[in-house]
């Protein structure tokens, strides 16, 4: 595993502010669900979700991420969420999850 990161980037990141070196791949689903949340919970300014389909997106809504997300509503943070689908789909996903919050 390299661990090295290229001058290039690290200027970059410091320019920006940005820390581009902070991102793991965790391939255990039940310890990057833990890391999700543990991070959600932590925020302080913006969330960025990255879903590979909408089935993965839909489970997360059934394990509590709507209430989650919800939750962190007044702490001012934004949260944008990147899910391959068509907006029809995500609708359907989206209004099935809040029905689940209400019922």
């Amino acid at each position: 595993m390299e661990t090295s990161i290229p001058a290039e980037q690290k200027i970059m990141e410091i320019e920006k502010g940005v820390l581009f070196s902070d991102i793991k791949i965790i391939k255990n689903n039940s310890e990057s669900l833990n890391q999700l949340y543990l991070m959600l919970e932590n925020s302080k300014h913006d969330i960025v979700g990255i879903f590979p389909s909408i089935n993965s997106f839909e489970r997360q809504l059934k394990m509590g991420l709507l209430n989650l997300l919800n939750g962190l509503l007044d702490k001012d943070i934004k949260i944008r969420m990147l899910v391959p689908v068509c907006i029809q789909q995500l609708i359907r996903v989206l209004d099935k999850g809040i029905e689940n919050c209400n019922g």
